[in-house]
């Protein structure tokens, strides 16, 4: 399982940190997988686990450490829901979340140089963010306005 496809998240965060693994590297810190999905399964799951309303509302159940810090282990991950999504919506995030991947792709690539690319991808990747946290405010059935409210 750790040599196939995952995505990877850690055990303390202050929000979703959960990346996609392609290269089957193996875990070495606290940090938890998910893995036996497919591509498309990956990259919808991708999105909803990073967007700011999944944040959100995990922190409705989640323990808290020193600094407000998640704990982000399977005792509360297996009690959140996904989201189910139309085939439409689900196309459309999976193509903002496969746009992002790129663009952070990319900007790894120019870490240090002192681009002018490097802050026009820095605008993409928050327009995709965005975009994402909308989209999966919406198979939520939460508007913009819900979303402030939680905090």
């Amino acid at each position: 399982e750790f040599e196939r496809p995952k995505i990877i998240y850690p055990d303390i965060a202050l929000n979703g940190k959960f990346t996609l693994d392609l290269n089957g590297y193996y875990i070495i810190n606290t940090m938890y997988m998910i893995s036996g999905l497919s591509q498309e399964q990956n990259h919808y799951l991708l999105g909803i686990l990073n967007s700011d309303i999944f944040t959100k509302l995990f922190t409705q159940i989640s323990s808290t450490i020193r600094g407000g810090y998640l704990r982000w282990i399977a005792q509360y991950m297996e009690k959140m829901p996904i989201p189910t999504a139309t085939d439409d919506q689900r196309a459309t995030l999976i193509g903002w979340v496969e746009k992002q991947l790129a663009y952070h792709a990319e900007l790894a690539t120019l870490e240090k140089t002192a681009s002018d690319r490097r802050f026009e991808l820095s605008e993409k990747i928050g327009k995709a963010d965005s975009a994402i946290d909308e989209l999966v405010a919406g198979l939520y059935g939460v508007d913009a306005g819900d979303v402030a409210l939680l905090g």
